[in-house]
């Protein structure tokens, strides 16, 4: 490595992250995927104990607080976080997180007075006043969101997944044993759940930076020169100027249920929105942020070799096998899921679960294959693609809103939230310079291999059978499914057969380090 070398391509496309060894693809979508499993494992065995202790309006301003901090955070660094995993250089890439960092704590400072000018109005708007106990740290949050942002993606490049995952799994250890620590004493404010994500939060970007000093930052912090983190500016300026207003659209476009849910409904509703939603995705995140993260370096690497299309239909092939028979399956028995899971007072949160499912599968394929717009540079079309998101997504909602039903709200939403992730997943498709017409197929065959087992769920529900027998007879088909998957997928066999050699005792796979 010439470490003392600090030039930065001005040729859009003509870089690729220098990648170190080789390793297969599902030997590193486990190793991102062991800790996010273990996080949400985590979660959703302790969601029922949480959702007892305190009340869907404490979720309810929790949720409000992570929408005002998922809109500011992640443009904390205005996209410039993307650019580390571009440069071939190691010492071009520290540049990227120098003027990421730089850029984190401008904006995070520049947070302070104006959410403090601007506080009355947003409460008041969002009809939440309990959130004034916890306005204070936002800039704190988004701080360390920022730096999340820039350390994730300098880990991601040096390939140390593994440590990617420790660190997820520790914030949500962290925010969860605080959550039950307070509400098994009766500490049940909003509070309560804002600080403990915020607390979470802070310790994962303070493993993550200690992880990347250590990964090769910290020997490069001497050859940083400011003039080199100027031309990384003008390099990637496009991640600033069009990469940032396409994230603040996608993020206010995530937010807008429980902005619209509190201002046309209640934080009750937003509660049951809001935890519906998060457990409605936890499979899908098991191994979806997986996927996403590794594929978004392979493809960077592929994009050099000219190969992209080839990866993108393999993955696409993948995304849609993991992804449509769960959620079709969720939106038969979700209600069912939530009642006997949680309670009966949440059985309005599996009900929006159900109307979801159809377009949290849509989501799920389209999701890592957005990162074609960024290894392509294509910042403008993905730009154009969010606009659309945005507008579908708000008209739903206050046409639902108008008309006085959460349920028709969130059926729009679902509705168009297809239509618009299936032609975003088309354009990345042919972005990639992959048949289109070659891979719409593979959602008609997974769709008639559902079909039985539907059915079966369906007559079981039909004849009054009880809510554990369904939920028992469909996590059997489930995992019938997924066997049958193993059997004639070879990434799927593969990633199957390293998770029995991960968790078997004394193997060397259990002592594997990224």
């Amino acid at each position: 490595m010439h470490a003392n070398t600090a030039r930065i391509s001005s040729k859009p496309g003509s870089i690729a992250p220098k990648l170190e060894g080789k390793s297969s693809f599902a030997a590193d979508v486990l190793k991102v995927a062991t800790g996010t499993t273990a996080a949400q494992i985590l979660s959703s065995i302790s969601a029922p104990i949480i959702a007892r202790l305190f009340a869907p309006d404490a979720f309810g301003v929790a949720a409000l607080f992570g929408s005002l901090l998922g809109i500011a955070g992640i443009v904390a660094c205005l996209r410039f976080e993307n650019s580390i995993l571009l440069p071939e250089l190691d010492s071009d890439a520290a540049q990227a997180v120098a003027l990421s960092l730089g850029v984190a704590a401008s904006i995070s400072a520049l947070a302070v007075p104006l959410f403090w000018l601007g506080e009355r109005q947003i409460l008041a708007w969002l009809k939440a006043p309990a959130l004034v106990e916890s306005f204070w740290l936002l800039p704190i949050a988004i701080a360390s969101y920022g730096a999340t942002l820039v350390f994730t993606n300098w880990c991601t490049r040096k390939k140390r997944f593994s440590g990617i995952t420790l660190a997820q799994f520790s914030m949500t250890l962290i925010a969860t044993v605080f959550q039950l620590v307070a509400g098994l004493t009766g500490h049940l404010s909003s509070r309560v759940l804002v600080f403990s994500v915020v607390l979470g939060s802070v310790c994962n970007s303070l493993y993550l930076g200690i992880l990347a000093w250590k990964s090769g930052l910290g020997r490069l912090v001497p050859f940083i020169r400011i003039a080199s983190i100027r031309a990384a500016m003008t390099r990637y300026s496009s991640f600033a100027k069009l990469g940032t207003l396409s994230t603040i659209l996608n993020v206010i476009s995530w937010q807008l249920p429980a902005f619209l849910l509190a201002a046309f409904f209640s934080t009750g509703v937003v509660g049951q929105f809001s935890l519906g939603n998060r457990l409605l995705r936890v499979p899908m995140n098991l191994i979806g942020i997986s996927i996403g993260r590794v594929f978004l370096q392979r493809a960077a690497e592929a994009n050099q070799q000219g190969t992209l299309h080839v990866s993108v239909e393999s993955a696409f092939h993948y995304l849609v096998a993991l992804s449509m028979f769960p959620s079709l399956m969720l939106g038969l028995v979700g209600r069912d899921v939530f009642v006997v899971l949680l309670g009966a007072k949440w059985a309005d949160a599996g009900l929006y679960a159900q109307i979801l499912s159809p377009w949290v599968c849509v989501w799920f394929v389209s999701s890592p294959l957005s990162v074609i717009f960024t290894v392509t540079e294509k910042l403008a079309l993905d730009l154009r693609v969010q606009v659309l998101i945005f507008t579908t997504r708000l008209g739903s909602l206050v046409a639902g809103g108008v008309l006085h039903s959460v349920e028709l709200a969130l059926a729009l939403f679902s509705i168009t939230g297809v239509l618009t992730y299936g032609y975003y997943c088309i354009l990345a498709i042919r972005v990639s310079g992959a048949k289109v017409k070659g891979l719409l197929p593979v959602f008609g065959s997974n769709l008639l291999e559902f079909v039985p087992s539907g059915l079966l769920i369906l007559a079981l529900k039909a004849s009054h059978t009880s809510r554990f027998v369904v939920l028992i007879a469909a996590a059997l088909l489930t995992a019938v499914h997924y066997g049958r998957l193993a059997r004639r997928d070879p990434q799927a066999r593969r990633l199957f057969s390293l998770i029995g050699a991960r968790f078997a005792p004394g193997t060397p796979c259990t002592r594997n380090q990224s």
